[in-house]
């Protein structure tokens, strides 16, 4: 991921602590590695991630547009802004995100499933 493999080693590191549940843990290790790795779709998204996971979601916001402006078509990145705006109460905003999504892939199982998540959901 990066030239320097100290930071893919704390980057490694930041996953485990990510993976064990210790966002705030992940987030001291990753966010000293923002200017060496802030074109990366996986250390944005990674970091996004661990903001949700902490209810911080305007930070979270922040961090998964960063992750679908760098790649557009980033799946999980631009399901995380999704949810996160959707939470926040920011329904526009999340369908809004999702049809820029379809334009850049038109197919998606999981935007589909989730669809057909949110029907049932609000079928009475």
């Amino acid at each position: 991921m990066a030239e320097d493999p100290t930071v893919d080693d704390e980057f490694a590191r930041a996953v485990e602590q990510r993976s064990k549940g210790n966002h705030a843990a992940a987030l001291q290790i990753l966010l000293p590695l923002e200017s060496e790795l802030s074109n990366a779709r996986g250390y944005l998204a990674v970091v996004a991630h661990s903001y949700w996971q902490l209810s911080k979601l305007d930070e979270a916001i922040a961090w998964f547009q960063r992750a679908t402006e760098v790649a557009p078509s980033y799946e999980k990145a631009s399901l995380g802004l999704f949810h996160c705006l959707y939470e926040k109460g920011l329904v526009d905003a999340a369908f809004d995100e999702w049809k820029r999504f379809a334009r850049v892939r038109p197919s998606s199982p999981r935007y589909a499933e989730l669809m057909k998540d949110l029907r049932s959901e609000l079928e009475f």
